[in-house]
């Protein structure tokens, strides 16, 4: 039987590429309805933009998450906060930036503890 030989390393940097390419062009009208206006609005004050849009009563804009997610997504949105980047495509990729490291550290932990099961991880 013949058994096809699979170069690991070119097959991830595949699929991290093909992840890549995904989060930049795909995004729902929640990210930029609910949370981007959230992030913009706590980058541009440094204040607890849960109390603005409650007192303002913005209850439409919501970020359903606790504060170490806002201080994670805010980090990693800050070059398009203060570039003023209006491109959909880069905004997309930097918010789901977090979320792509999240990805490639499971990725990785699943590979360190079950090393004999690549195939099946992958």
């Amino acid at each position: 039987m013949y058994r096809v030989k699979i170069n690991w390393s070119r097959f991830l940097i595949a699929l991290i590429l093909i992840k890549l390419i995904a989060l930049a062009l795909f995004s729902s009208d929640y990210v930029h309805q609910l949370f981007i206006p959230f992030i913009s609005h706590y980058l541009s004050n440094f204040d607890n933009p849960w109390d603005f849009f409650y007192l303002n009563q913005l209850s439409h804009v919501e970020f359903p998450y606790n504060p170490l997610m806002l201080y994670i997504f805010s980090f990693t949105y800050l070059p398009v906060q203060f570039l003023g980047i209006n491109t959909i495509i880069i905004k997309n990729f930097f918010f789901k930036l977090p979320i792509l490291c999240a990805d490639i550290a499971i990725m990785y932990l699943l590979l360190k503890e079950y090393a004999s099961y690549k195939n099946q991880v992958l």
